[in-house]
């Protein structure tokens, strides 16, 4: 789009691509310029709108006056005698004045009558001047001339002290004391060199107009002095020059007090006509242009700062000086000097009294802004507050933070020295949060006293209690309690925006308690109280993003009850389901705060583990799959679960992925014996099962049975895995090391296969024969697991029973010929066998399972194996599976 800019004035005007003005002066006059779109600029012809101009300021009358005032002096150099018309000039200037202060009357309507009384008192001195001429050119007395003057100055001090009267109303004192210093000067001067010549000559009434126009002047110069503004001042100021006009042309006819003027017609003339030029000039000033700005009227400025200094100092010294001056030229007498003395003792006391008064007011100002800034410091405070409050309820829709930001505006809102916040659980009150000496003064509230809901004001022990109910959709949530001392009680104005503010936290909580309900019912699954798929795998995303973003980890297990089917089959639906609760409590009292349960599908559950590595996640797979396998959930059945955990990003990086490699290890640990948790690591994707997968699953079935027939619990061999797989770690075996070992030491006892029911039974002695077939199993398991293909874990199977010191068997090996994975089988293997119940003996103790481990280490086990078992331990890292049954 195309643009003009134009100047409205002269019509100059350039085209232009856009509205900004970059030089947005006219070439040709220098006026502002204005932007019109090129259609609007033709529309108009090119030829710019009509424009409103403000109208412009009445004419000057400082060349008039010019003129009036030569043409006087310029008369006698014509050959013409001007004592005749002297008085016409202030004639016509005093009745142009009265004309101005009429109009200034009816456009300042705060000053209307002010300004006719002026525009009557130039009037009547406008004809007082006529009266002078016709006199002067009929030869006869001037004088009453000026008795009608005398009407115009007392109008003159009515207006001037209508003047004072708005001026002067609320006007600070200091301002009062400087219009008088003042007053004082001139009033001295005026009536020591005027009016007491005057009434000695015996012009009485002439020198009574004078003492009126000094009043006026005195009145104006106090209204001007004391009220600040500048505009206010520039009115002021001519208002007092045309007083003091008037007061010295009246003084020189006082002074003469003869039947014609002579030499002195002229001077009175021109002051008159200065008055009039002065009071014009005021008028001026004062009627509204649109261009005037609004000014405060507690302005001064640096020039009006200095006079304020210097004013009182010249007060104090012009009448010792005027005094000096008059002893040496004309030798003042007694009355004089007492006169000037008067004077300058009333002067001095002002002085005094203002600079004391100023020092006073100073204190009380200081004091003042005191106040004002720590109660603006406070207010900014609560102004934080609130707008905090404001942004935690409009951006959050958790309880904490809303309690946490409410309480603290409450608190300053209320300026308590202490306040709490309890919520109701049932019928009781529970404490969320303090704030302040809560500990202190929390006898003094009475906090656990009943509530009704209405808002409760008590005094105790010096101490106001205020306590506010919270109320939302017609119930009490909660109660606030305020306490502040005594010496500063609540007033209605505080407990009414206490109330409001009680009001917008107890809508806060309300919508907060409605948005976790809701969100609870969204990612909560119904039945068992756990999450729900949704929510387990939306965390799970975000953990893999978390992992993809900063290098961290986590670890999925998913868990499928065993055979779930015939529980529902056989004790019913209903009991089904309680099983299914029933695993959700035990697992949530296993697992740690950070983690997630949910239930998945039917019989289905999985567990997230943020910032977990693939075996620790391995060993919390086994407490829970050991707790449940313990855990008497129906009479009369044990009740199982497979595990498969998976691990990002070392088995995939993707969520939908390690979801699939969690499942298949799942579905692997169901193929191989059930009751088992695998991990994705040790397991091949692929549809089709192998004649090596096959004989996995009947080594680990074997073990399941042996432990189950042989000591009457399936959790032995995979508590020693568990065990074996700590250790593992703690050594600082690398993870495909560690799981290995974790297979080796789960297929550790495969060879009782071929021991006899009653040597593994028998609770005694066992004979030489009894203890050379139990001698047998390593080699027996070890034989099996190397035609499943499992070489290194049949040499550690094999040689799990070597001793330290050659005394074991099969081989009686010692040292480090035997192997560091057999050794930590061993080790994990007696910790196992020592701390768990079998049905020949009941299991020791933890400690004093360690405390043999410890007294055979170095003969019969590796000390550092045992060292790093007892560490575990001690560290909480490793939690005991052994199975022991209530003494």
């Amino acid at each position: 789009m195309e643009y003009v800019h134009h100047c409205v004035f002269c019509g100059w005007s350039r085209a232009a691509s856009s509205p900004t003005l970059l030089a947005p002066r006219c070439e040709s006059c220098g006026c502002t310029l204005r932007a019109a779109t090129a259609e609007e600029w033709s529309r108009t012809g090119g030829t710019p709108p009509e424009e409103w101009h403000p109208p412009a300021r009445s004419r000057d009358v400082t060349s008039l006056f010019a003129a009036l005032v030569a043409v006087p002096v310029l008369l006698p150099l014509a050959g013409i005698d001007v004592g005749d018309v002297t008085f016409a000039i202030p004639f016509a200037l005093l009745l142009f004045a009265a004309v101005r202060a009429a109009a200034a009357a009816r456009a300042v309507p705060e000053r209307r009558g002010m300004w006719w009384a002026l525009s009557l008192a130039a009037a009547t001195a406008a004809v007082s001047s006529a009266v002078a001429v016709a006199t002067s050119v009929a030869g006869s007395s001037s004088r009453p001339a000026f008795y009608l003057g005398a009407a115009g100055s007392v109008l003159l001090f009515a207006a001037m002290a209508l003047w004072a009267r708005r001026a002067l109303e609320g006007v600070r004192m200091e301002r009062v004391v400087d219009a008088l210093l003042l007053a004082c000067v001139v009033a001295a001067g005026a009536t020591y060199f005027v009016a007491v010549p005057g009434f000695g000559r015996g012009g009485s009434v002439l020198t009574g107009v004078f003492l009126v126009d000094l009043a006026a002047l005195l009145v104006a110069a106090l209204a001007t002095v004391g009220r600040g503004g500048s505009r206010h001042r520039r009115i002021g100021w001519w208002l007092v020059g045309a007083c003091a006009a008037a007061m010295v042309g009246d003084g020189v006819v006082a002074l003469t007090v003869g039947d014609a003027l002579g030499a002195h017609g002229l001077p009175t003339a021109l002051l008159w006509a200065a008055a009039g030029y002065c009071l014009t000039v005021a008028a001026e000033v004062d009627v509204p242009r649109p261009e005037d700005r609004e000014e405060s009227e507690l302005g001064g400025g640096r020039r009006w700062l200095l006079v304020r200094v210097v004013l009182p100092v010249v007060a104090v010294l012009v009448f010792p000086m005027v005094g000096l001056v008059l002893t040496v030229t004309d030798g003042i007498g007694a009355w004089g000097l007492a006169f000037f003395g008067a004077f300058f003792v009333v002067v001095l006391g002002l002085s005094f009294g203002r600079q004391a008064w100023l020092l006073v007011d100073n204190r009380r100002a200081v004091m003042g802004e005191r106040r004002m800034r720590e109660e603006v410091m406070r207010r900014n405070e609560e102004l934080e507050a609130l707008t905090g409050l404001a942004t935690t309820m409009t951006q959050t829709l958790e309880e904490a933070p809303i309690i946490e930001q409410a309480l603290g505006v409450l608190h300053l809102a209320a300026r308590a020295s202490s306040s709490a916040l309890h919520t109701y659980a049932g019928d009781q009150l529970e404490l969320q949060a303090v704030a302040g000496a809560w500990n202190e003064e929390h006898a003094w509230a009475a906090a656990s006293e009943a509530f009704d809901g209405e808002p409760t004001l008590h005094e105790r022990g010096g101490r106001q209690v205020v306590r506010l109910g919270l109320e939302a959709r017609g119930h009490l949530i909660g109660v606030v309690t305020l306490v502040r001392s005594a010496r500063t009680p609540f007033d209605a104005q505080q407990l009414k925006l206490l109330g409001l503010l009680v009001d917008e936290l107890a809508i806060a909580l309300q919508n907060a308690r409605d948005y976790r309900e809701k969100l609870e019912q969204a990612i909560r699954d119904p039945l068992t109280g756990l999450y729900n798929r949704r929510f387990l795998f939306e965390a799970l995303e975000k953990e893999v993003r978390r992992c993809e973003r900063y290098g961290s980890i986590a670890s999925l297990a998913l868990f499928d009850v065993d055979d779930f089917k015939q529980i529902n089959d056989t004790h019913g639906h209903l009991a089904g389901d309680d099983v299914l609760r029933r695993l959700g409590e035990i697992v949530e009292r296993i697992v740690r705060p950070v983690d997630s349960f949910a239930r998945i599908g039917g019989e289905e559950f999985a567990l997230l583990m943020p910032e977990t590595h693939q075996l620790d996640a391995l060993l919390v797979a086994e407490r829970v799959r050991t707790a449940i396998s313990r855990a008497e959930i129906v009479p009369g059945r044990r009740v199982t679960v497979s595990g498969g955990v998976a691990t990002c990003p070392q088995d995939s990086d993707k969520r939908e992925e390690l979801e699939s490699r969690a499942d298949a290890a799942l579905y692997w640990a169901k193929r191989h014996g059930k009751d088992l948790c695998a991990v994705a690591s040790e397991v091949v994707v692929d549809d089709s099962e192998t004649e090596h997968d096959g004989v996995l699953a009947h080594l680990y079935a074997l073990v399941a049975t042996i432990d189950a027939r042989h000591l009457q619990t399936r959790d032995h061999s995979e508590n020693v895995a568990a065990y074996a797989v700590a250790l593992g770690q703690e050594l600082g075996l690398d993870r495909d090391r560690v799981m290995q070992l974790r297979r080796a030491a789960f297929l550790h006892d495969l060879g009782k296969v071929a021991v006899s029911q009653a040597t593994l039974s028998k609770p005694g002695r066992l004979t030489d024969t009894q203890v050379d077939e139990i001698r047998l199993h390593p080699g027996v398991g070890s034989t099996m697991l190397l035609h499943a293909g499992l070489g290194e874990e049949a040499l550690w199977v094999r040689h799990h029973h070597e001793r330290l010191d050659g005394a074991g068997y099969p081989d009686g090996l010692e040292g480090d010929d035997i192997p560091l994975e057999a050794r930590i089988i061993f080790v994990a293997d007696a910790f196992e066998a020592m701390t768990s119940d079998r049905p020949y003996r009941p299991g020791m103790d933890v400690p004093q399972a360690l405390a043999e481990l410890l007294r055979c280490a170095g003969t019969q086990f590796e000390p550092r194996i045992v060292d790093a078992l007892e560490r575990l331990v001690g560290a909480g890292d490793l939690t005991v599976l052994a199975l022991r049954v209530p003494g």
